[in-house]
């Protein structure tokens, strides 16, 4: 398991020029759940997930306080269903029953509920071709 990218809410037009000047390039832009995601890549180290809230409520409530707040941790794993049970075995809920869509194409995902986590939201990451 490591860090695929760390997923941050942002209402801030200007994030990605920051992150270009922290050395991140746009590498892929998708829509997932009423929102608008853009994936920053740097030479090294995990990707940046910009999450940019269009209809989705709950996403607005992370940038309440800062127009760009962390959102969460993604970890790729080599698969989702039995990493998943590996979770729940030792007592930890995912959000949804199923692994869903994420942004980018072939990417599916699963977040675990914050409640065990000290209230950090993980995901769970695995793209078509792993």
């Amino acid at each position: 398991m490591t860090i695929d990218h760390i997923g941050l809410v942002s209402t801030n037009a200007e994030i990605g020029e920051l992150l270009e000047l922290l050395g991140y390039r746009l590498a892929e832009e998708g829509e997932s759940h009423g929102s608008t995601c853009k994936f920053y890549q740097s030479e090294t180290g995990p990707g940046i997930e910009v999450v940019q809230p269009q209809d989705n409520d709950s996403l607005f409530r992370f940038t309440e306080k800062s127009p760009t707040a962390l959102h969460h941790l993604a970890y790729r794993v080599d698969s989702l269903n039995q990493e998943i049970k590996r979770w729940q075995a030792k007592g930890y809920q995912a959000v949804t029953s199923d692994p869903q869509p994420g942004a980018k194409p072939g990417m599916r995902v699963i977040f675990l509920r914050p409640k065990r986590t000290e209230k950090m939201l993980i995901e769970l990451v695995t793209y078509a071709q792993d």
